[in-house]
Parts: C-alpha cells; structure tokens; sequence
C-alpha cells in the first residue's frame, strides 16, 4: 500500500499535504503526529474515508484515489481493518453480532461459514465466552479486543488504528500491543497512528507526519 502526495481538504481548508508513505504487509508502523485531530484526519484517509484531492493511493497495484464511493467501500472491506479510538461497537447488539455486522456485505460466504469464521476468532484470541454479552458489560479493554477481532474478521492485508489504547491500564496496554504485534505474524501489516510510539521496539519502522496546515 502506497501513498504519493496525497493532499486532502475538508469544508474548503487544506487538511493533509504530501502525505507519502509506503507500507508493507507483515510489518508494524507507526505514524507520529503532534496532535489528536490530525491523527484523525490521518486515520480517515488511510482508510479511503475523507476525500482525495491530489496523489495517488496505490492498493494492489491500482490507483483508487478517484474510486467511487461504492469502490472505495469494497477496497476497504478486502484490504483494511480498523480500530478507533473511541470504541464503536453497537450497544445493541451483543459481542457476536458486533462482530458478524462487518462481513455483512459478503455476499460470497454462506451464514454458517460467516458464523464459523467469527467463533474461529472469538476462540482465538480468548472471548468466546463473552460472545453472548453486550457492550455495557466488558470492560474498555475487552471491548477493544471485540473491536481487534471485527478488524480481521474481513482478513484484511492491513490493520489500522489510532490511539487505541489511551485509557488502558499499563499491563493491559502492553497485552494489547502484544496482539497487535503478533499480527504481523499472521502476514498483516499494522499502522498505528499516535503522538507516541509507547513500545518502539515493536515497529518495523517509525514514521512522522509533519503537517503543513495545523
């Protein structure tokens, strides 16, 4: 995946400028930014959400840039998986549905293979017994890893998430970022959007964003 110059506006004002960055899969990034805002802005472009005024952003090989919204949607559902900042999980609906509502456009897997595809996860990173609560009922840092396993359950070649972890307590913090990690095990890339790279040693490589508007 690729940026090259890419500039963004938003309500007439410039927003991102000469963003370019090259990310591969199976590596972990991390991108610096000085303040919350921007790293939100970031995040939305990164994820084919705030529009593209110049630049190209290569995905597998193609210029999606001036995609469709329709197009980008489904470049997004095969490629990307994201974790916000402020957890959206659906109060509701309970812990496996959350989940199921991402592969709600995939036409092309039957329920059962949907089903077994979300349990697969759910056992996997230690939550199936909470796949019958509701948000209200799990703690920010449970409902962050509910929110880890919507982000793959599409098998996306890359993850992206911004400040995930800000109110966690220290050890969970640390587990978390283990998770995020050993994605990159699995071959999927991880770009994590901060003002600080809290475990450096994790990243394949760190990256900052000065911007040129705020």
């Amino acid at each position: 995946m690729r940026l090259e110059r890419i500039y963004s506006i938003i309500e007439g004002v410039g927003i991102l400028k000469e963003v370019s960055f090259t990310f591969d899969v199976g590596k972990f990034y991390y991108i610096l930014v000085e303040t919350e805002k921007l790293g939100s802005y970031l995040f939305d472009t990164l994820g084919l959400v705030r529009p593209i005024m110049e630049g190209k952003f290569i995905i597998g090989g193609e210029d999606v840039s001036g995609y469709s919204y329709k197009d980008k949607a489904k470049v997004r559902r095969e490629n990307i998986g994201f974790i916000f900042k402020n957890i959206l999980l659906d109060d509701d609906f309970n812990v496996f549905d959350n989940v199921m509502l991402s592969l709600g456009n995939e036409s092309n897997l039957k329920k059962e293979e949907k089903e077994k595809r979300v349990n697969d996860l759910l056992k996997e990173y230690n939550m199936e017994t909470y796949k019958d609560k509701y948000p209200k009922e799990l703690s920010l840092y449970e409902k962050q890893k509910i929110s880890l396993i919507r982000a793959l359950v599409n098998k996306p070649k890359f993850v992206i998430a911004h400040e995930p972890t800000e109110l966690f307590r220290e050890n969970e913090e640390k587990e978390f970022y283990n998770l995020l990690k050993g994605l990159n095990d699995k071959g999927v890339g991880v770009i994590l959007i901060t003002r600080r790279a809290k475990f450096p040693k994790y990243a394949s490589k760190i990256l900052e964003y000065d911007n040129k508007f705020m």
